[in-house]
């Protein structure tokens, strides 16, 4: 697919700017969340929720997308907003990113559309994964909680880690 091979020149982008400015770095920051969907003329669409509080991140996410928008019209896809206008509209706080970002996560896609993408509609990155132990299998567990809470369903048996885990996690 061509956003992947565009994501890859990004990437390599942003390892270039994070050599060529001689920050120290251990590992390329992720994409921490993407989402692809069909906007209603058709064309796709993506999110990408990128990292930028060190200075590491901010170097390696203003060439991301400096390269994204390079290589865009080169691939036949559309628009991508520059850092410069993302910094000034979208650079969003945790709280308001996760609510923009759920918006997208939580949306239908038709089957033709899922019958016409190759691979995961959204992703989430291990890094981010790690952190926040935030999982599918973790929400099930939290809904679970929730239902017995409410008086829905009996209280499972999970171990003690599980349950103060999955209860912080509810209290979220």
């Amino acid at each position: 697919m061509r956003l992947r091979w565009m994501k890859r020149k990004a990437y390599n982008g942003g390892r270039g700017a994070l050599l060529k400015s001689g920050l120290p770095f251990d590992q390329l920051p992720p994409v921490l969340v993407g989402n692809l969907e069909f906007q209603k003329r058709g064309a796709l669409h993506a999110h990408l929720a990128l990292p930028y509080t060190s200075p590491q991140e901010r170097v390696f996410t203003r060439a991301f997308i400096d390269c994204m928008k390079e290589w865009a019209p080169r691939c036949g896809l559309g628009f991508v907003q520059g850092w410069q206008a993302a910094e000034k509209s979208s650079l969003l706080g945790h709280e308001r990113a996760a609510g923009y970002l759920t918006k997208y996560l939580t949306s239908k896609h038709p089957p033709e559309f899922l019958r016409v993408i190759k691979g995961p509609l959204v992703t989430v990155s291990r890094q981010l994964t790690r952190r926040t132990g935030c999982t599918i299998q973790m929400l099930r567990k939290t809904r679970r909680l929730w239902a017995v809470r409410n008086g829905h369903a009996p209280v499972p048996s999970w171990d003690w880690e599980t349950a103060i885990r999955v209860g912080y996690l509810l209290e979220a």
